[in-house]
């Protein structure tokens, strides 16, 4: 009995980790191939030659149960490059009625800090907060991050490794569950 207790008490503990999730999504474009050459054809920013570019796609869509509020935003969705330059950026929101891009024209591009940020606004369950950036000479992929209360950005690969490693647990949880079930119906038999 106990260990039915133990796992309803587990299972139901993991569902409540999924209230407050953000889902970040990232795809990545190069501009211009590498197989052209640059001699006869590039890219150029402000007049200047520019090193390869690559778009950047980055979907932050909450997953969770409850909605993101700018009461809950301590610091909003924020998109940082680690090095290379941010040439062009732009912040939208989805909603999950119309799916619809609405531009979100308040967002703050600080271009020599290398960083974009959203403004805090509503992100009601199934909406993205979506990023559309152009990146020049970077090695690494931008950094997302949210600081908002209880809430907690999961990368979509790392979402597929925790849903196969919480669905091994509830099935061996489930397993050791049954065995003292009957393991305890057993000894309340043997006892009358």
């Amino acid at each position: 009995m106990a260990a039915v207790a133990s796992f309803s008490v587990n299972y139901f503990d993991k569902r409540k980790d999924r209230h407050r999730q953000i889902l970040v999504e990232m795809e990545e474009a190069a501009l211009l191939p590498e197989r052209l050459t640059f001699d006869r054809l590039g890219l150029t920013h402000d007049g200047s030659p520019l090193e390869p570019a690559t778009l950047y796609r980055i979907k932050c869509t909450n997953v969770g149960r409850k909605t993101l509020t700018p009461v809950d935003t301590d610091k909003p969705f924020t998109a940082t490059l680690a090095d290379g330059e941010l040439i062009e950026a732009k912040v939208g929101r989805i909603s999950n009625s119309d799916a619809q891009l609405e531009v979100l024209e308040d967002a703050a591009a600080d271009l020599s800090a290398r960083r974009v940020q959203a403004p805090k606004t509503l992100v009601n369950r199934g909406n993205s907060i979506l990023f559309l950036i152009i990146a020049s000479a970077n090695t690494k992929p931008p950094a997302v991050t949210l600081h908002a209360d209880d809430f907690e950005l999961v990368r979509k690969e790392d979402s597929a490794r925790a849903e196969s490693r919480l669905s091994v647990a509830a099935v061996l949880t489930l397993v050791f569950s049954v065995i003292g079930l009957i393991t305890g119906t057993i000894a309340l038999l043997s006892a009358l």
